[in-house]
């Protein structure tokens, strides 16, 4: 073999190294964006989910059992009484309780402080959250948590409202 062909095959073995490995972080670049699109779109499904459990169960003394799915990361979700956005004070005592469970409820305290008007919260940050209408739950707030990736919501009516809280209690 010559000296150029020897130089021309390690030319060749350095270039289909440099296209494997780019074709390799593409791949791996891919794979993670569509990881996150999913959580994404299973969070818009969950937002669906209890916005239209919600709002088809305001008749009278209907209760309902609405599983929910929680998108990974999320480990809680939060709702506060409707009536209670913008007044916190009336309702730290409960908030107290889920933050003695070790929990930092410091964005959920601030949007129902400021009155931003959201009524339920993804945990564990609180930075996803939403309206879902009228909402009354006992003691103006309350986290429930996800179990077996599912959130299990007691949906009673009230005619102009909705009590939630957790099945089974």
């Amino acid at each position: 073999m010559k000296k150029a062909q020897i130089q021309a095959q390690i030319f060749i073995y350095i270039l289909m190294i440099v296209i494997v490995g780019l074709v390799l972080l593409y791949g791996y670049g891919a794979v993670r964006d569509f990881g996150k699109k999913s959580q994404q779109i299973d969070l818009i499904e969950s937002k669906g989910e209890i916005r239209n459990a919600i709002s088809d169960n305001k008749g009278y003394r209907v209760i309902r059992k609405v599983p929910v799915d929680l998108p990974s990361p999320y480990t809680h979700i939060c709702f506060v009484s409707s009536d209670y956005i913008g007044k916190l004070s009336s309702i730290q005592t409960a908030i107290n309780d889920v933050e003695r469970e070790g929990h930092d409820l410091a964005i959920i305290k601030d949007s129902i402080d400021t009155g931003y008007g959201k009524n339920m919260f993804y945990f564990p940050d609180g930075t996803e959250a939403m309206d879902v209408g009228a909402i009354e739950v006992n003691n103006g707030f309350i986290c429930l948590e996800k179990v077996g990736g599912t959130v299990t919501l007691r949906l009673e009516g009230l005619g102009d409202a909705v009590k939630v809280r957790e099945w089974g209690t």
